[in-house]
């Protein structure tokens, strides 16, 4: 199910994703924003995606991301380069933690938005130049 099919909105206090993703670096945060059905990985965890997931700010929200409750990373999205590598492979690892075991073997898809379709959310670590081109598209 595509997520823009039947969407039903969902609040969810800030006080919690601040503690988790305000050190993210920069992560725009909203009180309120639309979860589709489809969307959902069971009634407990949204379904998400990094864009720019092998970059430091990348690697932070797969930190961050991994172990929380409401969250699960669905789809990591990267440059041409690093796309259809395992996560492991493709990433040089920077973290002060090791690389979360759900997020170890999972293959890299490039940033293009029918990567993304099932996602509730997508967190983006790329740089502004870059992130302007794949947010139009």
């Amino acid at each position: 199910m595509n997520c823009a099919a039947v969407s039903v909105v969902v609040d969810i206090p800030l006080v919690y994703l601040v503690g988790y993703l305000a050190r993210a670096g920069g992560a725009r945060l909203f009180s309120r924003y639309e979860i589709s059905p489809g969307c959902m990985q069971d009634t407990r965890q949204i379904k998400v995606g990094v864009l720019g997931a092998t970059g430091t700010v990348g690697q932070r929200f797969i930190t961050l991301l991994a172990s929380h409750p409401w969250f699960v990373v669905t789809v990591l999205g990267a440059s041409p380069r690093s796309a259809n590598k395992a996560y492991y492979q493709a990433t040089q690892w920077k973290q002060s933690t090791p690389i979360p075991p759900v997020i170890r073997e999972m293959v890299v898809k490039e940033c293009l938005p029918e990567h993304f379709t099932d996602c509730a959310l997508v967190f983006s670590g790329l740089d502004a130049d870059v992130a302007g081109d794949i947010g139009q598209s």
